[in-house]
């Protein structure tokens, strides 16, 4: 059985709410729910600078586990990389890649002639079958 889940999601906000439903039925399946929160943050932001900095009418969202690795990847129509920004106390965002950074085991991303995926994985150990 693929241990893939993949969706293509039209760039409004309202769709980092079926991220998380995802994510969370995903690893419930693949019996890594202990991942859930760090999951969903790192899916939640992925997902939320793709509605909000790439454009585009929409993006993909793909979450994974490879060996003892989940993989979660956001394709969209920007070749425009994230950038990690210090934002100042008061600022209200600018702060998402910061916490990719900071939660994800790894992140990256990989331009494309039309696009980007911008990627982040945590350690998976133990997956189990659905």
């Amino acid at each position: 059985m693929k241990k893939r889940m993949e969706r293509a999601l039209a760039t409004d906000r309202g769709q980092v709410r079926v991220v998380r439903q995802m994510i969370r039925s995903f690893l419930e399946t693949w019996k890594l729910s202990s991942l859930s929160a760090e999951a969903e943050l790192l899916g939640t932001e992925l997902a939320s600078n793709a509605i909000v900095h790439a454009g585009g009418d929409s993006f993909s969202f793909a979450i994974e586990v490879t060996g003892d690795e989940l993989l979660i990847e956001v394709r969209d129509q920007s070749c425009r990389p994230p950038a990690l920004l210090e934002s100042g106390l008061d600022a209200e965002g600018g702060r998402g890649v910061l916490l990719v950074a900071t939660v994800a085991k790894e992140w990256g991303t990989h331009v494309t002639g039309s696009g980007k995926t911008t990627w982040c994985s945590l350690a998976a150990v133990g997956a189990g079958t659905p």
